[in-house]
């Protein structure tokens, strides 16, 4: 599996993952054009993770000077270990370029993601109720989570991902 910035001609198939059954639930599906528009973006970064040349998962970076943002994370097929490899790519790339902190936010319900995580050291930092609307107009918790570059490193030390 190699990670690789997305261009122009992966919108189709990175819009697709958003409509997979799995992730549904826990995303809004952006249209190929709503996709574009922010593959031209100069404030976000688009991964993706390629496996066999298939387009497997997904990341979207908000970088900034001390503080990234991971604002969007997908895969294909789930509990293959692309999760995985995306998030330790995305963690790679932001405290690699100087990040202090990086953070993200996740909807309460969803447990896998939450669990992937936590799994690399992010730590639940309080709950925005009542924080996502879904398509069908219902609301649901949304939990922000957070990890300091201290805590990447102290992760990393013990071995790949952070895991003994």
């Amino acid at each position: 599996m190699r990670a690789r910035l997305a261009v122009a001609e992966d919108s189709a198939a990175v819009a697709a993952l958003f409509a997979l059954p799995h992730a549904r639930g826990f995303v809004h599906v952006p249209t190929e054009e709503q996709m574009r528009s922010v593959l031209g973006s100069v404030e976000r970064e688009l991964w993706v993770a390629e496996r066999d040349g298939e387009i497997v998962g997904h990341a979207m970076l908000a970088p900034g000077d001390w503080l990234w943002e991971l604002r969007i994370l997908v895969v294909r097929y789930p509990r293959q270990g692309i999760g995985s490899f995306v998030m330790r790519h995305a963690m790679q790339r932001a405290f690699g370029d100087g990040a202090h902190r990086m953070f993200l936010e996740v909807v309460e319900r969803n447990a896998g993601a939450r669990a992937l995580y936590e799994s690399f050291g992010f730590t639940a930092e309080g709950c925005y109720r009542d924080g996502y609307r879904d398509d069908d107009g219902s609301f649901c918790d949304l939990i922000p989570y957070g990890i300091l570059e201290s805590e990447y490193r102290a992760l990393e030390s013990r071995g790949p991902g952070g895991r003994a």
